[in-house]
């Protein structure tokens, strides 16, 4: 992972208070309007300033937000070039109130426990589990892998697995990426994706 656009992502002074902290084990970080800031480590909350009275402000949102290209239709965006994800809160005004920062990691190797699966078959897998527990990391891993053994497309609504912008993060091999704006549109894209880029 590349923690340093993570922590030069955040407003400083959070910044500054997560890299104190470690993203060892932290999966999110929550920024919420008149809260305080918070990450998750380990499936357990952690502030990120010990005193009580420092909260989250509309400037430390604003700072965030834009730094980033914009959102899409699933209220979510990314850091070109990695796999973090931020995902925003809106209020009935459509202002954005709130800001999950997930911690996107590359994990490799994940994906040798099935890699005899991969390598033999042309079934179908199913990855379930719950949140946090690797699924994705296991899907970038075998991607990778089969991107050795043919023509590999990953059809990515929220840049999740290939990370974001437009080169796809090494994570995913030889593998090419067609991004997907909105959920709706996946199908579409499939379907396109078999008539016009032959993947094996």
């Amino acid at each position: 992972e590349d923690s340093q656009s993570l922590l030069n992502l955040l407003p400083e002074r959070w910044g500054e208070a997560l890299a104190r902290v470690g993203l060892e084990g932290v999966s999110n970080i929550s920024l919420d309007l008149g809260r305080r800031p918070c990450c998750w480590r380990d499936f357990r909350r952690e502030h990120l300033c010990e005193d009580p009275d420092h909260f989250v402000d509309d400037h430390d949102i604003g700072e965030v937000v834009t730094k980033l290209q914009g959102f899409g239709d699933d209220n979510r965006a990314g850091i070109d070039g990695q796999l973090h994800r931020i995902s925003c809160i809106h209020n009935n005004k459509n202002e954005i109130i709130g800001l999950t920062i997930r911690v996107g990691r590359h994990v490799e190797g994940v994906a040798d426990m099935i890699r005899d699966f991969l390598e033999g078959t042309d079934k179908n897998i199913l990855f379930l589990g719950e949140r946090g527990s690797g699924k994705t990391s296991v899907v970038r891993d075998s991607t990778q892998i089969l991107s050795g053994m043919g023509n590999v497309f990953v059809i990515d609504t929220s840049n999740e697995i290939a990370g974001d912008g437009n080169i796809p993060h090494p994570c995913v091999g030889d593998a090419r990426r067609m991004m997907v704006k909105s959920p709706p549109g996946q199908a579409k894209a499939i379907i396109e994706c078999l008539e016009n880029h032959a993947p094996s």
